[in-house]
């Protein structure tokens, strides 16, 4: 039986711990060995180390069913056992019935800024605010580009980078060693 740890959306600014969440195609990454995913290994070391929490959501863990060799099987249990699992969280505040529904064309802010975002991405955005992310890994190219980085500092207050820039990131916020 699969033990999860559920993150509790209150006080989570109590934390000193930088947050970070892997996004699917960099755990991907990461469990077929690929190069430019290979600094998961040292955030998972970080977060063995309580120098970060590291997180991967809902989606994540449903998309990840990728066949995995022994190598793959071995990193998958240490992610598992160390990264927190994130919950969905559809929407914050109070909810008008049809217009602050996800995927109505009314809906505000959210689905009028991130056009490009696919509906459970958008939903994801609203799960990392609420917990008070400070930086989203991913190898989205679309994610990446300079303009749309900068609408999620923003918009939801954290960075957007690969991992070995989330690593750099860490390192010049002084939170890591």
């Amino acid at each position: 039986m699969e033990v999860r740890k559920n993150v509790s959306l209150e006080n989570t600014s109590l934390d000193p711990n930088m947050k970070v969440c892997l996004e699917t195609s960099c755990i991907i990454g990461f469990l077929n060995c690929e190069t430019d995913c290979q600094p998961i290994e040292r955030l998972l070391t970080l977060a063995e180390d309580s120098q970060v929490e590291l997180y991967v959501s809902d989606f994540a863990w449903q998309e990840i069913v990728t066949p995995l060799d022994q190598s793959g099987v071995e990193k998958m249990e240490r992610l598992r056992r160390v990264a927190k699992y994130l919950p969905k969280v559809a929407r914050l505040g109070e909810w008008v019935l049809g217009e602050h529904v996800l995927g109505h064309d009314n809906s505000p802010g959210i689905e009028r800024g991130l056009s490009h975002a696919s509906r459970p991405d958008r939903e994801q955005f609203l799960s990392y605010a609420a917990v008070g992310l400070d930086y989203f890994v991913t190898k989205d190219h679309h994610y990446l580009k300079r303009s749309v980085r900068t609408q999620f500092v923003d918009q939801y207050g954290f960075e957007i980078g690969m991992p070995e820039e989330c690593l750099a990131w860490l390192e010049k916020q002084g939170n890591v060693l």
